[in-house]
């Protein structure tokens, strides 16, 4: 893997860190998805949204999108059961929305070695292999231990089954005793998104040990949380592939888990939720209900007068999101700011190698989806507060 230029103070080439391609080899745990598939979709006009939209009211709880479309001529993908299959190709079928199908595939789980801990971490070991999170961890750890100097590790606070949620911060001691600026970057929210985790890794890896970058975290601090949902992420890796949501269990609710990014202080529960607890889009009882949301919310609010970049990442669509994505067609005072840097993160990975990220705002797709974290930290007062969907534009 080729390793990214960074500019001296240029935000935009934050984006440069960022860029994955989601693995063909996907882990499973115990739950088959046999009979399942993945539906492609492309709306060509608004009606066909229409269409789309309407495809949830048949169903006890709304498709799951993979990758949702964000506006016209933008693929979605659909993961589909086979109970629903049949009913749901008929329906797309009638009203003309053209679709293509592949059946899903998942191999059987990869073990790997587990890491003593005197072993050294490889960069190898980041970009072919998705770490635990005992080993993510064990990767902060020792990252800190080897760089003392230009890091801190800090545990904000603990998930629903006692997992610490840690943070590392990256950046020289600041020469005049003031903050530096900050930019935030955190990762994995919805659990099955694996390639997030591994790019926030790989950022940390570059910061902390390409010396080229050194001159950049004299001047900006960066400060990372490459897991922010572990009970998600180990259930995905052990029981279930496409688990998505955290592993709560509120009251009396049939099932277990919320969706963290619909789970912030901001809008909460208005737009693109369902207050089915068996959904992969219910927000939670009430507003910072997961305990992951609570810890982060809590950070940022410490941090939120230096903080002036929040990133955070999901999988998959080549595609740089900016806020308002609570509702359709809203936008915050300053959009043609949030845009044009967009732009020039965009114009970025181009030049690099030649990936496409489409700039889109979040809340004019098939959904709008209250109670986000891009949102909420727009509001909280980070200027550029972006979702970032990194690669591959599609899985078929």
């Amino acid at each position: 893997m080729r390793v990214p230029r960074m500019s001296l103070l240029s935000i935009t080439n934050l984006i440069l860190f960022l860029c994955g391609c989601l693995s063909n080899a996907l882990n499973t745990g115990y739950k088959s998805y046999k009979g399942y598939a993945i539906l492609t979709v492309q709306p060509g006009s608004q009606k066909d949204m229409e269409i789309l939209r309407k495809l949830d009211s048949m169903f006890e709880e709304p498709m799951d999108y993979l990758k949702e479309p964000h506006g016209l001529r933008d693929k979605g993908q659909i993961l589909v059961s086979p109970e629903n299959l049949l009913l749901v190709k008929v329906f797309l079928n009638d009203h003309r929305i053209p679709f293509t199908t592949k059946p899903i595939h998942i191999g059987p789980a990869r073990s790997r070695r587990a890491l003593r801990p005197t072993d050294p971490y490889q960069l190898s070991e980041i970009v072919t292999s998705y770490l635990s999170y005992d080993d993510q961890m064990q990767y902060l750890d020792k990252t800190a231990a080897a760089f003392p100097y230009t890091t801190q590790i800090k545990n904000i606070g603990t998930s629903t089954e006692g997992r610490a949620i840690k943070i590392i911060k990256i950046g020289f001691p600041s020469p005049t005793n003031q903050p530096k600026p900050i930019i935030w970057v955190d990762a994995g929210i919805h659990a099955r998104e694996w390639i997030s985790y591994s790019v926030a890794l790989f950022f940390i890896q570059q910061l902390t040990q390409n010396q080229k970058y050194s001159s950049v975290i004299k001047l900006i601090d960066f400060v990372i949380a490459p897991n922010v949902n572990p009970d998600g992420y180990e259930y995905s890796r052990t029981k279930d592939r496409f688990w998505r949501k955290t592993r709560s269990k509120h009251g009396d609710n049939r099932c277990y888990g919320s969706d963290g990014n619909r789970n912030y202080p901001f809008h909460f529960g208005e737009e693109g939720v369902t207050w089915n607890s068996c959904s992969e889009v219910y927000p939670g009882p009430y507003e910072r209900s997961e305990p992951e949301v609570a810890a982060l919310v809590r950070e940022i609010m410490a941090y939120r007068q230096d903080i002036k970049a929040y990133v955070s990442l999901h999988s998959y669509g080549q595609e740089i999101l900016y806020p308002w994505g609570h509702r359709t067609g809203v936008y915050p005072p300053d959009v043609n700011d949030l845009k044009a840097v967009a732009k020039k993160m965009a114009e970025a990975i181009q030049r690099f190698d030649g990936t496409v990220y489409n700039v889109l705002n979040s809340g004019d797709g098939l959904y709008p989806a209250s109670g986000a974290s891009d949102d909420w930290a727009k509001s909280a007062g980070v200027k550029y507060s972006f979702t970032i969907e990194l690669s591959p534009d599609n899985l078929m």
